[in-house]
Formats: structure tokens, C-alpha cells, sequence
């Protein structure tokens, strides 16, 4: 079935991994240390083979990071990677029905 924007809607739960060398705008453990959660705003699209990009900007400091990635399972869950240089950060998001 193809996919289309509104197939990646809801609220998702989510987990990130991986190695940051530039921890500018860093939320979550940073080195061992817990850090305040960081709000943002994203912008995606998603494509008819249920692959995507998506540009996530917090909104506290305006730093933007973005992503490729694919929907899985008709949008219940979101798995991609982090496309910025100097970072290698892989997510899986889960859709909270």
C-alpha cells in the first residue's frame, strides 16, 4: 500500500542511539550525565514507497538535524537515521495507539 503524509501521524514514543561529535543541542543522557528534554518542531515528507526525510528544529535554540528514513507496519512505526555531518544517530519511533 503506498504511503502518503498522513500515514507518519500521531504520537510516537521514540528512542534514539548513537555518536554525537558536535553536541551542540544534545537532550537525553549526554555523556552519563542526564540533560533536560529538548522541545522541537519537525517537518517531513513522506513518500509513496513509505520512505522519507524529515527536518526536526528545537525550540529553544533553533538547531536543526535531519533525517531519512522509512514507515513501517502502515505508520506504527518510524526507524531512520540521523543524515548530518559529524553525527551518526540511528531512531525508532512507535506509535502510541
Amino acid at each position: 500500500m503506498p504511503c502518503k503524509n498522513h500515514t507518519y501521524k500521531g504520537d510516537y514514543g521514540f528512542t534514539a542511539t548513537g555518536v554525537v561529535l558536535d553536541p551542540k543541542a544534545m537532550s537525553g543522557s549526554l555523556r552519563g550525565t542526564i540533560t533536560t528534554p529538548e522541545a522541537y518542531t519537525e517537518t517531513y515528507t513522506v513518500n509513496a514507497d513509505c520512505t522519507g526525510t524529515s527536518q526536526k528544529k528545537t525550540t529553544s535554540t533553533g538547531i536543526v538535524v535531519n533525517f531519512s528514513f522509512v514507515v513501517l507496519h502502515g505508520g506504527k512505526t518510524i526507524v531512520g537515521i540521523e543524515t548530518d555531518i559529524n553525527r551518526a544517530v540511528k531512531f525508532r519511533a512507535e506509535r502510541m495507539d
